[in-house]
């Protein structure tokens, strides 16, 4: 049996009797304890068909990144020591959480697309309570894949790479898998009105700083990702690229796909203002959300 498959295992016991230990009531250090459903910008459209640009005899390690910001998180083989809670930091803890999703406990990935990492293992079976939480909280938002509500075991590793869903509730589940926000994010329009006004929760964002969620909603398309580093900038004051982890961006929407990929800020050419533009998020800090 194969170092995933066993610690798969490994951490459904853990978890089980992690959530006795640590507990979920976080009602009023959040924005939302009552699970609703959020809007996803779903069109509910069939699930496409070939992807391009897979490559699979690539191998993208993470370990050197991990043992400089983590390095309680390895011991001699390299692969996660832990289970349930990566760090007592909340935003490392989400951090950690996002980039395990796509590298898995070995921390390395084996399958990239157009150069994105994508995830080789079945993240989302992993933690089947996480699961039919989000499931519960997007309903028909959390997926446009018929599969996802019907076998999750299936629907995770379909076609050899990992999937978690649309947007949205991914990264709401890094946020209630990595630091133990066990709640539901307002919706884009609650964000949106939020930054536009009081900016309890939100941002701009060359505020962004690790363990954040940035929000696009505009002209009809959303998007919502977790930031997992600072690729240029200086954190939470000039930031202009972000490294990301999401679902539905690596190989297309509709794909769901679990994947690494950088979103930077653009000042010219016929992206900039567009979803590929990081000026055009909002930043949803973390830490005012109420994770902890």
């Amino acid at each position: 049996m194969s170092t995933k498959k066993l610690y798969l295992v490994s951490l459904l016991v853990v978890g089980l009797v992690a959530m006795f230990v640590v507990g979920c009531d976080q009602a009023d250090k959040t924005v939302n304890s009552v699970p609703t459903i959020s809007d996803d910008g779903s069109t509910g459209q069939d699930p496409p068909g070939a992807i391009d640009g897979v490559v699979t005899d690539t191998v993208i390690d993470y370990t050197d990144e991990i043992r400089s910001i983590a390095p309680w998180m390895l011991d001699s083989s390299n692969t996660v020591t832990v289970a349930y809670r990566l760090s007592s930091d909340p935003r490392m803890a989400v951090v950690l959480e996002a980039i395990y999703a796509v590298a898995g406990p070995d921390w390395r990935v084996t399958k990239a697309i157009n150069g994105c990492a994508v995830s080789d293992w079945n993240y989302l079976a992993s933690d089947l309570s996480a699961y039919n939480y989000i499931k519960s909280a997007y309903g028909s938002n959390a997926s446009v894949w018929g599969v996802y509500y019907s076998d999750p075991v299936r629907y995770g590793f379909y076609g050899s790479m990992g999937k978690f869903g649309q947007c949205r509730g991914a990264a709401n589940g890094f946020w209630y898998r990595g630091a133990d926000w066990h709640h539901t994010l307002y919706s884009y329009s609650y964000f949106t009105n939020d930054y536009n006004g009081a900016k309890r929760y939100t941002k701009p964002y060359y505020k962004a700083r690790r363990g954040d969620i940035i929000q696009y909603a505009k002209n009809g398309k959303y998007h919502t990702a977790v930031v997992v580093a600072i690729l240029a900038g200086t954190e939470g004051s000039s930031v202009y690229s972000v490294d990301v982890v999401d679902a539905n961006w690596v190989g297309g929407d509709g794909q769901e796909i679990i994947g690494r990929h950088p979103i930077s800020r653009i000042t010219s050419g016929s992206a900039n203002g567009g979803i590929s533009d990081l000026d055009q998020y909002i930043v949803i800090d973390c830490i005012a959300a109420g994770v902890q």
